[in-house]
């Protein structure tokens, strides 16, 4: 027997696992012979299984990469999603490059065949799915292409809103954000607080933490406190500046030197979620969290519980990092080097 497929299309609400031959079968056969709802589950019960530590992470690259090819968006939005799942475990130090290459060889070649704009009569699930590539080679893919046609949908987006299509425009300015300067940012934030709707304010506050030159960054976290923003939108800036990866320490140090700042301008159901700012891999920065939110004027009620739920996330998420960090790495450098 060459592979058995436990889940028969995808009914069962449960997890399982082959050996790792008959997963390299049904990952090579899928696209003709398993239905779309199969190669779905495939895609998701592969990720629960790497985050067993039943599948290793280079046959876990391995396997989204095959998928990335399919034809049904949303086996393609199930690898999109499973990237940005082990975008941060896997996005090791050192070899930040070779993860972005393999960002942009397995998704670009999806988004060249749906096409960069939305056509007439396309589904919903394909301007869903261009939405998620076009983020994703973006931001994890650094793919300079995408981020050009972006810019490009943002400026024709801020001269006439009806010129880019509802599906796209939170992407556009988002992502044009990136490589934005002081001029960008200081009409963004005018975008953001003369906005007519909150779908409008929403979209331009979101890529107010996006900005990815230094003294932007800083510049975007100053404005989260001294802007006129609202209690419930004070911690968004810094949460998208904290999720850039080089950015992170440095914003959970901004965090906890204007942590009465910060919590004066907001409820206290708001404030137990500051320890979030120390998410991600590092057990460093999980520790001074500890620390930090372990002091009684710093830990209003809740917070031990996000607290803990924390520690649980940042465990996992280093303990995936060593486990499979070294066979990630292996494989990235082996296609690299065969291109």
């Amino acid at each position: 027997t060459q592979w058995v497929l436990p889940n028969a299309d995808a009914r069962g609400y449960y997890r399982w696992s082959l050996p790792a031959a008959m997963m390299q079968n049904i990952t090579q056969l899928a696209p003709g012979t398993l239905s779309p709802r199969e190669r779905i589950g495939f895609v998701y019960n592969l990720t629960a299984l790497l985050e067993a530590g039943l599948v290793h992470g280079d046959d876990y690259l391995r396997a989204l990469n095959s998928f990335a090819n399919d034809a049904e968006p949303e086996v393609v939005k199930a690898v999109a999603e499973g990237i940005e799942r082990v975008r941060v475990p896997f996005e090791l130090p050192g070899s930040e490059a070779s993860f972005r290459r393999y960002v942009r060889s397995t998704l670009r070649p999806a988004l060249d065949r749906i096409g960069f704009g939305v056509t007439p009569g396309e589904s919903e699930n394909v301007r869903e799915l261009r939405s998620m590539l076009l983020h994703g080679l973006a931001a994890t893919g650094r793919d300079d292409q995408v981020i050009a046609h972006c810019e490009a949908l943002a400026r024709s987006y801020c001269l006439d809103a009806t010129t880019v299509d509802g599906s796209l425009a939170d992407i556009a300015v988002t992502v044009s954000a990136m490589r934005g300067d002081s001029a960008l940012f200081a009409q963004y934030t005018q975008r953001f607080e003369q906005a007519p709707t909150a779908v409008e304010r929403q979209r331009f506050l979101g890529a107010l933490g996006n900005f990815r030159a230094h003294r932007m960054m800083l510049r975007s976290l100053d404005y989260a406190l001294t802007g006129p923003l609202r209690a419930q939108e004070l911690l968004q800036i810094p949460r998208t500046a904290a999720d850039i990866p080089e950015f992170q320490e440095e914003v959970y140090l901004w965090m906890t030197a204007n942590y009465d700042a910060i919590t004066e301008r907001m409820p206290s159901v708001f404030a137990i979620y500051l320890p979030y700012f120390a998410g991600g891999c590092s057990l460093r920065l999980l520790g001074a969290a500890e620390v930090y939110f372990g002091e009684p004027r710093h830990r209003p009620a809740g917070t031990e519980k996000e607290l803990g739920q924390l520690s649980a996330q940042v465990r996992e998420c280093a303990a995936l990092r060593q486990r499979e960090g070294p066979a990630v790495t292996a494989y990235l450098e082996s296609i690299a080097g065969a291109k």
